[in-house]
């Protein structure tokens, strides 16, 4: 296979980067695919990655890393400081995840209940889903800029039983117990794990460990018993489940994964239903892109610094589609003043971030560039201009200025990203060339959201282009329809217009206990 870090797969890239397929219906455009799909079968996931199921998928990940890492989180030296990372295999995190599933049978979980998981990323978080998905259970996950409202919404909604959470969230569902009855369980993530010989699975995962300061690890698990929880810290959690084995129970493509509750704009937020088949569908039209040349090469290579939010789909599906490539994950800190510190410790080769980042990234390099003497100044501009036009022509390197000048840069990202991806809104032109000059990366944009698990267009890696998203990915199809009330209609000249329908297998099946909502978007899966 090619090396990622060469130039092009493609040639000669397409005329167009989406293709007409089938008949146009009265009031409609025919529906557009992505040009390396053209009229063959939608991407499904299950079929892709031959795997019923998450859980399944991960166990292929773990073939693929070839006994490779998995996970991993920043240890604490001695005089509290941040060291180097402390890895664990994917088999030693398939061991963890079982025992967690083993427990929450034991703890009385059963198929299709609700696992919630509030916390910032971190290793248990994802123990705690892949755990869950051991058992055919569906995760929640909560966060705190939904607010009290919503938090208590959905754990009433969904009927609850059971929260993972760190010992600060933990203490605002404590303030909230009058109002979430069903709530009897919470499993304090960083807490110590008690007993006179304390549990640790291994050595790694000793070391891997990062808790709460003692007195507030102490005081939560005193005022949730005192409050009627039942309570346990996640490794004395991990002790129960591998005291207590049981069967797995293995999902099915159409089972839930989880639901991601959304804001929106008013009111209180909407429970998008994602099943297994969704994620693994989404993650399915990313692979079959990169397998093609078209998008990013996710294999047992590939390091990832984990840092965006784990409750909003975009980075969940990037951490499964990871995982189902056995790829290496790293956690930051959980403190954003720390990122770069994190960055730097792990030097990632595939970089996912959102806009607002990318702009602090541009700004810092630009202000460097601005206050430096003339003649650095010179060297930067010469070199920039230089490359902005190989890249304008298809070409990331440059032999003598790569070297020279933009070795410092990329730096700043660790010094070997090969991928940028960016998501959740628009980009500017500017800084996405800055940024396939300055890092001699490939740089990705994408448009997705919750309804579509995400990803529904991607930029393709043969494009140097700026101001869109891309064609839609190969595992949805997209359509414009007629809006006559807003003067929108697919024969519009020079270009259709309409609203923008999506079918695939990763669009939602749904809106949770909302049946009116579900109508109103049209939420269907597509038996195609």
């Amino acid at each position: 296979m090619t090396s990622p870090t060469d130039y092009d797969y493609l040639a000669t890239p397409p005329d167009q980067y989406s293709v007409e397929v089938g008949e146009a219906r009265p009031g409609e455009t025919r529906p557009r695919r992505h040009y390396l799909l053209g009229d063959k079968p939608l991407v499904n996931g299950a079929e892709f990655f031959n795997s019923q199921n998450l859980w399944e998928g991960f166990l292929g990940g773990e073939k693929a890393s070839n006994g490779g890492t998995c996970l991993g989180v920043r240890a604490k030296n001695a005089d509290g400081t941040a060291g180097d990372f402390v890895w664990q295999s994917y088999a030693q995190i398939r061991a963890r995840a079982l025992n967690v599933g083993h427990a929450l049978t034991h703890l009385g979980l059963t198929t299709q209940g609700f696992v919630g998981l509030y916390s910032v990323n971190r290793l248990e978080w994802t123990l705690g889903e892949l755990g869950s998905y051991t058992k055919n259970l569906c995760t929640v996950p909560l966060y705190d800029t939904l607010g009290d409202e919503s938090i208590v919404f959905i754990i009433n909604q969904t009927e609850m039983t059971l929260v993972f959470a760190t010992c600060d969230k933990a203490a605002n569902l404590l303030r909230l117990k009058e109002r979430i009855p069903t709530l009897k369980t919470i499993i304090l993530m960083d807490a110590p794990p008690t007993g006179d010989t304390p549990y640790y699975p291994d050595e790694a995962a000793r070391a891997a460990c990062v808790f709460a300061p003692a007195d507030l690890a102490t005081k939560a698990r005193t005022d949730l018993t005192e409050a009627g929880f039942e309570v346990y810290a996640h490794l004395d959690l991990e002790k129960l489940g591998s005291e207590n084995p049981s069967d797995l129970v293995a999902a099915t493509p159409d089972d839930l994964a989880t639901i991601c509750y959304t804001s929106g704009t008013t009111g209180l937020p909407k429970g998008v239903m994602l099943t297994h088949n969704n994620i693994l569908s989404d993650g399915a039209g990313f692979m079959y892109l990169g397998d093609r040349g078209e998008s990013i090469i996710i294999n047992s290579s590939s390091y990832y610094l984990s840092f965006l939010p784990l409750a909003h789909v975009f980075e969940r599906v990037v951490f499964q589609v990871l995982l189902l490539r056995g790829a290496t994950i790293g956690f930051y800190q959980g403190d954003i003043r720390t990122l770069m510190d994190d960055i730097a410790a792990l030097r990632p080769t595939i970089f996912v971030a959102v806009p607002r980042l990318l702009n602090r990234v541009y700004d810092r390099i630009r202000a460097t560039i601005d206050a430096s003497p003339f003649l650095s100044k010179f060297l930067f501009d010469t070199a920039y201009n230089t490359k902005l036009a190989n890249v304008a022509s298809g070409s990331r390197t440059h032999w003598l200025w790569d070297r020279l000048v933009f070795s410092k840069v990329r730096e700043r990202l660790g010094g070997r990203v090969q991928y940028i991806l960016s998501g959740s809104a628009p980009v500017s032109a500017e800084i996405l060339q800055f940024l396939r000059v300055c890092f001699s990366c490939y740089v990705f944009e994408g448009y997705g959201q919750t309804e579509t698990t995400a990803g529904a267009t991607l930029t393709c890696k043969s494009d140097f282009s700026s101001g869109h998203t891309g064609p839609p990915m190969p595992n949805i199809e997209v359509k414009l329809v007629d809006v006559p009330e807003m003067n929108y209609f697919s024969t519009d000249k020079p270009f259709p217009r309409g609203e923008v329908c999506l079918r695939g297998y990763s669009i939602t099946h749904g809106y949770y206990k909302d049946e009116e909502k579900t109508r109103t978007c049209a939420a269907r899966p597509c038996p195609l």
